[in-house]
């Protein structure tokens, strides 16, 4: 029996997943694409995740290639959205650890950019910020939210992806404060 076999899952909404060619965004998106309009954006989908089953062929998927980084991008992709899933980030233990700087813009000013899309939208549902366990550094084994979290010196590479992330985090819940905007941070 799964995990989520009695989990309600959303009905009737358009859904965007940024990141949607990725693993997590794929398996999400065939969850809910039954039921749901899924708009997958992502930086290109040749040779991901999204391409290799048959959901990029289903009748209420539609792909949106474009960068978090780009404002524009991201105000098409979030046009008619009622419930924004955001996965958009640089991972992977060699990517971080190259591209410090790619990892803190796209993670943390992807983020900001998604937001900024997304003020003074009456008809959200919800915007899910996907975070990392990473942010409770040698400490995420039985985090909560109130565990506090851990961060490294700027010298060691790897806390680049954990920082944007936990920035992310902060940035997402003062919209939610400062503009009731409907978040969860996973």
């Amino acid at each position: 029996m799964s995990f989520f076999a009695n989990t309600p899952k959303p009905e009737g909404r358009r859904v965007l997943i940024t990141g949607g060619a990725g693993f997590i965004g794929t398996a999400l998106a065939e969850q809910l694409v039954d039921q749901n309009e899924v708009v997958l954006m992502d930086l290109g989908f040749e040779n991901s995740p999204a391409s290799l089953g048959g959901l990029l062929e289903h009748k209420n998927v539609t792909t949106q290639a474009g960068n978090v980084l780009d404002p524009a991008a991201v105000k098409r992709a979030t046009d008619g959205c009622d419930l924004i899933v955001h996965l958009a980030a640089i991972v992977g233990v060699s990517n971080v650890l190259s591209r410090g700087r790619q990892t803190i813009e796209t993670n943390f000013t992807g983020t900001s950019n998604l937001l900024k899309a997304l003020e003074g939208r009456d008809d959200l549902h919800r915007v899910v910020y996907f975070s990392t366990s990473e942010v409770f550094g040698m400490n995420s084994f039985r985090a909560d939210e109130n565990t506090p979290a851990s961060v490294g010196p700027v010298t060691e590479a790897r806390w680049t992806y954990s920082i944007a992330k936990l920035a992310g985090e902060h940035l997402v819940h003062c919209y939610h404060r400062e503009l009731n905007m409907p978040t969860v941070i996973v």
